[in-house]
């Protein structure tokens, strides 16, 4: 299952690969454009169910129902309430298969504070309620974003491991390149240069100081059976 998936870019791809995927998501729009992009690739066989609804209420899928589930993108960092991302948790693990994996991707709170340093210095004022708090209302902390919470790595961990999953990684997705996108894409015009980062990115991206210090930062877990 690809909870939170908008226009199906993991559902795709998964799908490719050979795998059966149900992609749900809040928005008709993107389960549209996910549904046309879908058949443009020739795998909606296998993506074989759009489904509307809410991160915090999957009650349309049974107990156990998945042999994997993905939560990508930073669909948590939407519930602005405590309790409403515990019950995200708590339905994400629900709808998983013992022992099965989980993949969950948040944007991060310290590589937020990182960002606004770098495109963001005119709402500074609001930097240490970004990193005491971790919330961001527009209007009221600026107007750069939608309403949204930041996660800091040991929040995302807890919230999982109070619904019975174990940690197995955490990694900070865009690592050691976080806020230095053209500088990354202009490396990739030296192959070998390249190659050599992407080697160091993989071999550093799980380190502690990398994790949440990333723009997204991934846990990959598996529910106790």
């Amino acid at each position: 299952m690809d909870v939170g998936g908008g226009p199906g870019r993991y559902s795709i791809e998964l799908a490719k690969r050979g795998y059966n995927v149900v992609l749900l998501d809040l928005v008709p729009e993107m389960l549209r454009i996910a549904r046309k992009k879908a058949k443009q690739a020739g795998v909606l066989r296998r993506v074989n169910q759009f489904v509307e609804g809410s991160i915090v209420d999957l009650s349309a899928f049974p107990n156990e129902r998945f042999d994997a589930v993905l939560c990508l993108g930073g669909a948590l960092n939407h519930l602005l309430k405590a309790e409403q991302r515990q019950r995200a948790a708590r339905e994400l693990v629900r709808v998983t298969k013992g022992e099965a994996p989980m993949f969950v991707s948040v944007i991060s709170r310290i590589g937020l504070l990182r960002n606004m340093l770098v495109e963001f210095p005119h709402e500074m004022q609001y930097a240490k309620h970004h990193w005491e708090v971790g919330d961001y209302i527009p209007g009221l902390h600026g107007r750069g974003f939608t309403a949204a919470h930041w996660f800091l790595p040991e929040e995302l961990t807890e919230l999982f491991e109070k619904e019975g999953v174990k940690t197995l990684e955490m990694a900070g997705l865009e690592g050691l390149s976080s806020h230095h996108e053209k500088e990354t894409n202009r490396l990739y015009k030296d192959k070998e240069k390249w190659r050599m980062w992407v080697e160091i990115l993989l071999e550093t991206c799980t380190h502690p100081s990398v994790v949440g210090n990333a723009e997204h930062f991934l846990l990959v877990g598996r529910k106790h059976g």
